[in-house]
């Protein structure tokens, strides 16, 4: 086993979420670690580097496996679209979803083929940072 449930818990409506700590180290989680909350043991898998960070809450029928993580999502909302940090290193604005570098080399095509003005362009850009240099502190 590569994680806990431990006794904290919140709840979100009839669900109870427990807080996870980690029992051994794995990629970039070190044994004791705490992570965020998960209604059970289906929801996030002991195989792989998969793990629930900071506060986020994963339940239901969701599930995190392989080497997939899940945060609270860090959420904007733009002039045009909003820009949301969704997964590891991948940033979605508006419909389209691309990792940090291919939005950081193609922000300004993106930006004419949906019409943005040089102003929104410039602005995207600066969130595309944002959300970068925040994605590299939560690693």
């Amino acid at each position: 086993m590569k994680y806990e449930l431990t006794e904290e818990f919140i709840e979100v409506g009839d669900i109870k979420l427990y807080r996870i700590r980690a029992l051994r180290d794995f990629g970039s989680i070190t044994r004791g670690s705490l992570g965020g909350f998960i209604e059970k043991e289906d929801n996030l898998s002991h195989e792989g580097n998969a793990w629930v960070c900071g506060d986020a809450w994963v339940y239901g029928n969701a599930r995190i496996f392989e080497d997939s993580w899940s945060v609270s999502a860090l959420y904007i909302q733009g002039t045009a679209h909003s820009v949301t940090h969704c997964a590891k290193n991948k940033i979605s604005i508006g419909c389209e979803m691309h990792d940090i570098n291919y939005w950081k080399e193609n922000y300004e095509k993106i930006g004419n083929e949906n019409n943005y003005t040089k102003d929104q362009i410039n602005k995207y850009y600066k969130y595309i940072l944002l959300v970068e240099a925040i994605a590299i502190d939560r690693q």
